[in-house]
Order: C-alpha cells, then structure tokens, then sequence
C-alpha cells in the first residue's frame, strides 16, 4: 500500500525528481524502513535525498533536491522530524524564499525558528509576528546569502547533549554557494565597481535545540544561524 502510494506521489514531482526517487525507492533503505503516519512517511523515505550533500552535487541537481525537500516539509514542527531534516528544509525554503508566493520561504520558516532566533536574525524587529519576520527576514545579512542561492551543502552534524537548563543541540557546517547576483554586491548589499564573475561563498553553522517544553516539546527548532566570517569559534 504504501509502495503504490510513494509511486502516485512522484507523479506530482518533475522526472528529474523522479528519477532520483525511483532509485532509493529500489533501494534496501526503502524496504526496511517503518513508518506510522502517510506524511512522515514519505519525508522520512525522501530524506536521504533532501539531506545531508555530498559536497560535489551541481546547482541544478541542487535545485532538484530542494524541491523534492519542499514537497514534504511540513507546515508546523513536529517530534518525528529529525534535526538534519528541519535544518535543510529551513535551508531550501530561504533558498526559494519566493516559492510559490512573495515571502512564502520565510512564512515557512517562521514556526521551525526559535523565538530568541528569529528576533537575532531580524535585529529585534521581527521576531513576534510571520508578518514582521517576512518583513525583516528578508533584509537580513544573515538570510540573504541562502535566498535563491545557486547550491546549499548541509554537513554532518555534531551533538551537544542537553543541560538542566537546555534540551539537546546539534550544529550543522553550512555552505552557500550564492546567485551569481551575489557577485555584483559587496556583503553589506552595496554594488561593487567591478564584476567579480564568481558566485560568493558563504559558511555558516545551523545550530538546532530539542525544546523541553510544551507545546513544542521533543521538537527541534533553528536556536541560531551563525556567520563563521563574524566568528572565531570553529566548529
């Protein structure tokens, strides 16, 4: 049943998408896997190709991946999603951060952002309302290098095990491989006199936290987006 099931839903995705869900539908991972509800189903099967890169995938099998990962990310956090896959997908959704409608990346990330991370990244001025953090958001020096950036590189992430005071944390290496509109800007948005013709590359880290309370409890959340360029620490 859910076989047939995964093979009507790669109906509604392009046949690059298809191609490559057809083969890890073929593949053991599939045949064990075990899963509960429909929906987390087919993110759980998916996310083997929404996660973790290899570091050697182009932009446009890139861009594949982003949106097989935005077909299953689901609109509200939940304890079933993994820390690496809310990391990605808040990734792809900055990366389509006008798909399908103006703002609708960030309107998606808005619930998977701690509260203390959303006001961080929109400089205290967005982080209370999905109207102000749309707003904001898109403003930010810390968002905008993802916004339709050419290819995203998510590694493996390292665990920090929890505290009385916090809940468990994993910290994931980001790079950002840039639009080529990039290479027209300085970092603080001002048009460079000359061209540099390569697209700008960009290193963050995307440190996740398992909240401990309700409503939210057992969920991960982005806790914060680091720029290492602003940053000594090494991670």
């Amino acid at each position: 049943m859910l076989k047939a099931s995964f093979r009507f839903i790669l109906l509604l995705f392009s046949p690059e998408i298809c191609r490559e869900a057809h083969a890890f539908h073929r593949s053991p991972l599939f045949e064990t896997s075990q899963i509960s509800h429909e929906h987390n189903a087919f993110a759980r099967l998916l996310s083997p190709l929404c996660c973790v890169s290899d570091g050697n995938s182009s932009p446009s099998s890139d861009w594949i991946k982003a949106e097989l990962t935005l077909k299953v990310f689901p609109t509200e956090p939940s304890p079933e999603m993994s820390p690496e896959f809310v990391a990605i997908s808040c990734c792809r959704s900055l990366q389509f951060v006008d798909h399908p409608t103006e703002s609708a990346g960030l309107e998606r990330c808005f619930p998977f952002f701690a509260w203390e991370c959303r006001n961080v990244v929109t400089a205290r001025k967005g982080g209370d309302t999905v109207e102000r953090f749309c707003k904001y958001g898109v403003l930010s020096p810390a968002l905008q290098p993802f916004m339709g950036a050419n290819k995203i590189d998510l590694g493996e992430g390292t665990l920090t095990p929890g505290t009385m005071t916090r809940g468990d944390l994993v910290s994931f290496p980001v790079t950002v491989y840039g639009n080529d509109a990039l290479s027209f800007q300085h970092p603080s948005g001002l048009i460079r006199d000359t061209i540099d013709s390569t697209p700008k590359e960009s290193n963050f880290v995307i440190r996740m936290e398992k909240a401990r309370r309700p409503p939210l409890q057992g969920c991960w959340l982005v806790k914060e987006v680091i720029v290492l360029k602003h940053t000594k620490d090494t991670f």
